[in-house]
């Protein structure tokens, strides 16, 4: 047992709840916990609708600059649903909907491509990852599902497919992901030059987080997936140090 699994066995050990993890390096490590546990999937499934939308626009390459009305305004993460603004084009929807996780953005998005058309293909193409809701729907009597190796997958699928101008765009909106205190907390503590691609979710007592980080050639992916008993704050605390781990086993 190398330094980097016996580090990540530990703190994987003192959750207080459930946590599922994935970790992937370009060297060659691999380390996988509980991966396959399914979990409420919260922003996560963003994801997928992302990647359903990369699959509708090779069908319909003019859907980008295409308006949709604004009418479905829910609160939560975003601005939508506070802000005066009555039509976004499909492009500025799903900048939103990943980069600021915009819930208003996503449940437009859900209206325009189809629940159940999104929820077919995810069946398809990622069958332990299920859309059952719009976002904030809380009269919904299923909820939105993924596990680790999924939301991982969705990831690695985004970072590595041939690059065309949705995946530039999708990249794009991940690299500037404004919510970066889970996985990439302490990423500069250890080098400022990582890049970092990540998407969160979060739901009452469930904290997740998938990121890709690059140094150079150096690749990193990694997927935590967790529900916490007690303290959101070690929660957090344990995820942003396994970030922290990975990346300073893996740069040295």
């Amino acid at each position: 047992m190398n330094h980097l699994e016996k580090a990540l066995d530990e703190l994987v050990s003192t959750s207080d709840g459930k946590i599922s993890l994935m970790v992937q390096s370009s060297t060659g490590f691999k380390y996988a916990y509980q991966a396959t546990d399914i979990f409420p999937a919260a922003s996560l499934i963003k994801l997928g609708i992302l990647l359903y939308a990369e699959m509708y626009w090779h069908k319909h390459p003019t859907c980008l600059s295409l308006e949709l009305p604004i009418d479905r305004k829910v609160s939560g993460a975003g601005v939508l649903g506070l802000l005066n603004i009555s039509r976004l084009s499909v492009h500025d929807l799903l900048g939103l909907m990943i980069s600021i996780s915009d819930n208003t953005a996503t449940n437009t998005l859900i209206d325009y491509f189809g629940l159940n058309n999104i929820q077919q293909w995810l069946q398809l193409n990622y069958p332990r990852a299920t859309l059952q809701r719009y976002m904030l729907d809380t009269t919904a009597k299923n909820d939105n599902l993924i596990d680790a190796t999924t939301a991982f997958k969705m990831m690695v699928d985004i970072m590595e497919v041939p690059k065309n101008e949705f995946i530039k765009n999708a990249q794009n909106w991940l690299r500037h992901q404004q919510s970066q205190y889970k996985l990439p907390a302490f990423i500069s503590d250890v080098s400022k030059s990582i890049q970092i691609y990540n998407k969160t979710g979060e739901l009452s007592a469930y904290d997740h987080d998938v990121a890709c980080f690059k140094k150079g050639s150096l690749i990193i992916y990694v997927t935590v997936l967790s529900h916490f008993n007690i303290s959101r704050q070690t929660n957090l605390n344990r995820i942003q140090n396994i970030g922290k781990v990975v990346m300073a086993n893996c740069t040295r």
